[in-house]
Protein backbone atom coordinates (compact mmCIF):
# COMPACT_ATOMS: atom_id res chain seq x y z
CA UNK A 1 0.00 0.00 0.00
CA UNK A 2 2.26 2.77 -1.30
CA UNK A 3 5.11 1.51 0.86
CA UNK A 4 3.41 2.57 4.08
CA UNK A 5 3.63 0.46 7.22
CA UNK A 6 0.24 -1.23 7.11
CA UNK A 7 -1.65 -3.62 9.34
CA UNK A 8 -4.84 -5.51 8.52
CA UNK A 9 -7.58 -4.82 11.03
CA UNK A 10 -11.17 -5.66 11.82
CA UNK A 11 -13.14 -2.43 12.01
CA UNK A 12 -16.69 -2.07 13.22
CA UNK A 13 -18.57 1.23 13.12
CA UNK A 14 -21.89 1.63 14.93
CA UNK A 15 -24.04 4.72 14.81
CA UNK A 16 -26.76 5.34 17.39
CA UNK A 17 -28.30 8.77 17.11
CA UNK A 18 -25.52 11.33 17.50
CA UNK A 19 -23.04 8.74 18.84
CA UNK A 20 -20.60 6.91 16.55
CA UNK A 21 -18.50 4.09 17.99
CA UNK A 22 -15.40 2.70 16.30
CA UNK A 23 -13.99 -0.68 17.35
CA UNK A 24 -10.66 -1.57 15.75
CA UNK A 25 -8.62 -4.72 16.35
CA UNK A 26 -5.36 -5.40 14.53
CA UNK A 27 -5.37 -8.78 12.77
CA UNK A 28 -2.01 -9.00 10.99
CA UNK A 29 0.89 -8.58 11.50
CA UNK A 30 1.38 -8.75 15.27
CA UNK A 31 -2.29 -8.98 16.17
CA UNK A 32 -1.97 -9.48 19.93
CA UNK A 33 -3.89 -6.97 22.00
CA UNK A 34 -3.59 -4.11 19.54
CA UNK A 35 -7.07 -2.64 19.63
CA UNK A 36 -8.89 0.62 20.13
CA UNK A 37 -12.40 1.77 20.91
CA UNK A 38 -13.44 5.35 20.36
CA UNK A 39 -16.92 6.81 20.74
CA UNK A 40 -17.69 10.31 19.56
CA UNK A 41 -20.81 12.42 19.86
CA UNK A 42 -21.33 14.22 16.55
CA UNK A 43 -22.25 17.88 16.84
CA UNK A 44 -23.13 20.63 14.45
CA UNK A 45 -21.78 20.87 10.92
CA UNK A 46 -18.87 23.24 10.34
CA UNK A 47 -19.89 25.41 7.40
CA UNK A 48 -16.56 27.24 7.09
CA UNK A 49 -13.62 25.26 8.52
CA UNK A 50 -10.77 27.41 9.79
CA UNK A 51 -7.21 27.05 8.46
CA UNK A 52 -6.17 24.56 11.15
CA UNK A 53 -9.23 22.34 10.63
CA UNK A 54 -8.61 22.35 6.88
CA UNK A 55 -4.91 21.58 7.31
CA UNK A 56 -5.58 18.73 9.76
CA UNK A 57 -8.02 17.00 7.42
CA UNK A 58 -6.50 17.74 4.02
CA UNK A 59 -4.25 14.95 2.74
CA UNK A 60 -2.81 16.22 -0.55
CA UNK A 61 -0.52 13.27 -1.30
CA UNK A 62 1.48 10.29 -0.10
CA UNK A 63 5.25 10.36 -0.49
CA UNK A 64 7.74 7.52 -0.82
CA UNK A 65 11.52 7.73 -1.10
CA UNK A 66 13.02 5.85 -4.01
CA UNK A 67 16.51 5.69 -5.49
CA UNK A 68 15.47 7.99 -8.35
CA UNK A 69 13.88 10.54 -6.01
CA UNK A 70 10.70 11.10 -4.09
CA UNK A 71 7.57 9.53 -5.56
CA UNK A 72 4.52 11.72 -4.97
CA UNK A 73 1.13 10.02 -5.16
CA UNK A 74 -1.52 12.80 -5.27
CA UNK A 75 -4.78 12.13 -3.43
CA UNK A 76 -7.77 13.79 -5.06
CA UNK A 77 -10.93 14.43 -3.05
CA UNK A 78 -13.44 17.18 -2.31
CA UNK A 79 -13.20 18.97 1.04
CA UNK A 80 -14.31 16.84 3.99
CA UNK A 81 -17.74 17.82 5.34
CA UNK A 82 -16.69 18.40 8.95
CA UNK A 83 -18.68 18.38 12.17
CA UNK A 84 -17.76 19.39 15.69
CA UNK A 85 -17.58 16.33 17.94
CA UNK A 86 -16.74 15.27 21.47
CA UNK A 87 -14.97 12.07 22.47
CA UNK A 88 -16.99 10.28 25.14
CA UNK A 89 -14.85 7.12 25.17
CA UNK A 90 -11.21 6.74 24.15
CA UNK A 91 -9.41 3.42 24.59
CA UNK A 92 -6.29 4.11 22.57
CA UNK A 93 -4.58 0.72 22.66
CA UNK A 94 -3.36 1.11 19.08
CA UNK A 95 -1.32 4.11 20.16
CA UNK A 96 0.62 1.98 22.66
CA UNK A 97 0.96 -0.79 20.05
CA UNK A 98 2.65 1.76 17.78
CA UNK A 99 5.21 2.44 20.52
CA UNK A 100 3.87 5.87 21.47
CA UNK A 101 2.99 6.95 25.02
CA UNK A 102 -0.65 6.62 26.05
CA UNK A 103 -2.45 9.98 25.99
CA UNK A 104 -2.55 11.57 29.44
CA UNK A 105 -5.60 13.73 28.72
CA UNK A 106 -8.65 13.76 26.44
CA UNK A 107 -8.19 15.05 22.88
CA UNK A 108 -8.00 18.85 22.67
CA UNK A 109 -10.04 18.87 19.47
CA UNK A 110 -12.33 16.31 17.86
CA UNK A 111 -13.66 16.54 14.31
CA UNK A 112 -15.95 14.04 12.57
CA UNK A 113 -16.92 13.53 8.95
CA UNK A 114 -19.29 11.16 7.16
CA UNK A 115 -16.48 10.74 4.61
CA UNK A 116 -15.77 11.54 0.99
CA UNK A 117 -14.84 9.56 -2.09
CA UNK A 118 -11.12 9.84 -2.82
CA UNK A 119 -8.84 8.52 -5.54
CA UNK A 120 -5.12 8.48 -6.20
CA UNK A 121 -3.91 10.32 -9.28
CA UNK A 122 -0.93 9.22 -11.39
CA UNK A 123 2.33 9.05 -9.36
CA UNK A 124 4.92 11.75 -10.01
CA UNK A 125 8.68 11.77 -9.50
CA UNK A 126 10.01 14.70 -7.48
CA UNK A 127 13.80 14.81 -7.29
CA UNK A 128 13.98 17.88 -5.02
CA UNK A 129 16.17 17.31 -1.98
CA UNK A 130 17.49 13.92 -3.08
CA UNK A 131 21.24 13.41 -2.73
CA UNK A 132 22.92 11.57 -5.55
Amino acid sequence: AAGLPYAWARVRIERRGADVRYDVRRRWPQAGDAAARVTVRVGRAITAPDRLETWLTEVPALFRARRAGIIRLPLVHPPWPLHRAAASEVDAGLIAAAGLPHPSSPPASVLWSPGVTARFARPRLDSVGVRR
